[in-house]
């Protein structure tokens, strides 16, 4: 065994971070040094936690830490001081934090459930369920049943809360508060939880400019993305083709009105310059991008070219100063039985889908023959002959109600989904059943037509919408990505996207050519029901079970304004043609027109 030598100093091992920080301070690299400080003192902290943490539950055989199970008090204990630190806190950090309060919610109740403690997980579950309710009823109604580990296996929203991440947004100081406040009170089961469960997405900046309304609402996005408030974002910022189909119509209406500005303008009264995109509220059709569907269209006949440029010249532009004529259909003696209702383009024909399996539509060019028996004493074959005008065309087929119905551009067809899980196509003409598309597992829940006809969408409960063409009884395309229902299809006006709205409370925009989902858009505190895409192509409507409609740019990928005014579920809307002009139907028996953004955000 050796002696050190008395004389020699002992050589000190340099940290490496200093060692980095010294060479960055050495080669002028200030900003670099002082990030990586701050960075390094937040690690520091993190692990004086972590280790006062393993420490004190150290001598515990059930320690989180250990993913071991634990006492289920200690979920009661930390989740309801956790609810109280949110409490307490400043208005402007309240609202961020309370996103966090329904995920640990929900994980702290499945956790005790999977780990047998039935009891505590049910005292939890009513101590604290009455905080979620508004927001989440849904949610906590799924949830309210589970006792067992079993229950875990058979529940299809607990499988999507254990599979999928909660994905949130919080400002940066919030966050540093927020850490601080679980690591100094030792709450490591929540620390656990927020890890495993949740993706907080933390941005510079203060909590009141943080537009957290305007992007994110706390839920489950899907499958292909990691759950983070980022990687939505990353996908709404693809480039997408948005512009408006430029048929021969539209393009020949397009240069008339560019002849007629030109003389306009030589006769000294120049117009205001026109933009590229159309501004919300009033674009006019020499406003509206155009562009070319990527997916093979039917050719227009010369007499369709014809019918749809006298439409368009013949249109009148809505708008708050010029609001539009409102024609009022009443179903009499189908209470509690109409499902559907839909209303042909031109306004020659309705249809109507029935609890009953049954289908009825009118030919209103028909009951508008019925007025030469007015004020006319009428014999016998007369009554006959108008009772012939007045009744419905019967379409029965389907073997369960029919919840959605859709006429084809030229009325000559007419699209039906039902419970039966298959969608329908009739011809108007001879009142019969052309063909029977089946591919859905469970029910059909909407059903539309493309803006040329030929191809039609449908939305289903087995959480997928297909892309089907009437030539063909399989569909092209099956697009997956929802974790429940699909409600509800919208077309884009160039045939390149679809948009659909689901159960999940997420609304999502797909590539027709691809099958990819391009856009995704949450903030709606409910399922939804309907929506709508604008003539233009740049703007998508949403509406649902919480009573509020939404307008989305699709350009950006946000949302540019929320409508608050019916007091229950919207279920229909629609664009106006010529314009912005956006109807809402409701439950509450109103139907609102929408001229403008609302000038604030709800």
């Amino acid at each position: 065994m050796s002696a050190a030598n008395p004389g020699q100093q002992p050589q000190q091992q340099e940290n490496p971070e200093e060692a980095v920080l010294s060479f960055l301070r050495k080669r002028g690299y200030e900003c670099t040094a002082r990030t990586l400080e701050r960075e390094r003192a937040i690690t520091t902290v993190e692990r004086k936690s972590l280790q006062e943490a393993a420490r004190h539950a150290a001598s515990t055989p059930d320690s989180i830490l250990l993913h071991k199970p634990m006492d289920p008090q200690a979920y009661i204990d930390q989740y309801g001081e956790l609810r109280e630190y949110v409490s307490d806190s400043l208005d402007m950090y309240k609202v961020e934090l309370e996103q966090l309060l329904f995920p640990i919610f929900v994980h702290c109740f499945l956790e005790m459930v999977d780990q047998s403690h039935a009891e505590k997980a049910a005292e939890f579950f009513e101590t604290y369920e009455h905080d979620h309710v508004f927001l989440y009823k849904k949610e906590v109604e799924a949830l309210r049943g589970l006792r067992t580990p079993q229950h875990l296996e058979q529940s299809t929203q607990a499988t999507m809360y254990r599979d999928h991440k909660f994905g949130l947004r919080m400002a940066q100081h919030t966050f540093h508060m927020l850490r601080s406040f679980l690591h100094e009170h030792n709450l490591v089961l929540l620390l656990s939880i927020t890890n495993e469960h949740i993706n907080i997405e933390v941005f510079a900046g203060d909590p009141e400019h943080s537009g957290l309304h305007d992007t994110m609402v706390v839920g489950l996005t899907g499958a292909e993305l990691d759950g983070s408030p980022a990687s939505q974002q990353q996908l709404n910022s693809k480039k997408i083709r948005w512009g408006a189909l430029e048929t021969p119509a539209v393009a020949t209406h397009r240069r008339d009105q560019k002849e007629a500005a030109l003389d306009t303008a030589r006769e000294g009264m120049m117009p205001p310059p026109a933009s590229k995109k159309p501004r919300v509220g009033e674009p006019a059709l020499d406003t509206i991008n155009m562009g070319d569907s990527q997916v093979p269209l039917p050719e227009l006949s010369d007499a369709q070219w014809e019918a749809e440029l006298v439409e368009l010249k013949s249109s009148v532009r809505v708008s708050s100063s010029a609001l539009p004529s409102v024609c009022c259909f009443t179903m009499f003696n189908a209470h509690n039985t109409m499902t559907s209702l839909d209303i042909a383009r031109d306004g020659s024909r309705v249809a109507m889908g029935t609890s009953e399996s049954v289908v009825y539509s009118w030919d209103l060019n028909r009951l508008a023959q019925t007025k030469q028996f007015d004020g006319k004493r009428l014999s016998h074959n007369d009554k006959a002959a108008k009772d012939r005008l007045l009744g419905p065309d019967v379409h029965v087929g389907h073997s369960g109600p029919v919840y959605a119905s859709h006429f084809s551009p030229d009325s000559r067809f007419l699209l039906t989904a039902s419970e039966d899980k298959t969608a329908r196509m009739w011809s108007t003409e001879t009142n019969s059943c052309l063909v029977a598309y089946k591919g859905h597992n469970y029910p059909v829940w909407d059903v539309k037509f493309a803006p040329l006809g030929v191809y039609f969408a449908t939305g289903s409960h087995d959480r997928t919408a297909r892309i089907w063409s009437s030539d063909h009884i399989h569909p092209l395309r099956i697009l997956a990505g929802h974790l429940s229902d699909v409600d509800c299809v919208a077309w884009h006006p160039n045939c390149n996207y679809l948009a659909t709205g689901s159960s999940d409370k997420t609304l999502r925009l797909w590539d027709i050519q691809t099958g990819q989902c391009v856009r995704l858009f949450t903030g709606h505190r409910g399922s939804l029901t309907c929506c709508a895409v604008s003539a233009c192509g740049g703007y998508l409507a949403s509406a649902g079970e919480d009573a509020t409609v939404i307008l989305w740019d699709l350009g950006s990928g946000r949302r540019v304004c929320s409508y608050q005014g019916h007091s229950s579920t919207v279920w229909s809307l629609d664009f106006a043609h010529e314009s912005l002009v956006l109807a809402s139907g409701s439950a509450d028996g109103t139907c609102l027109l929408y001229t403008s953004p609302s000038p604030r955000d709800s």
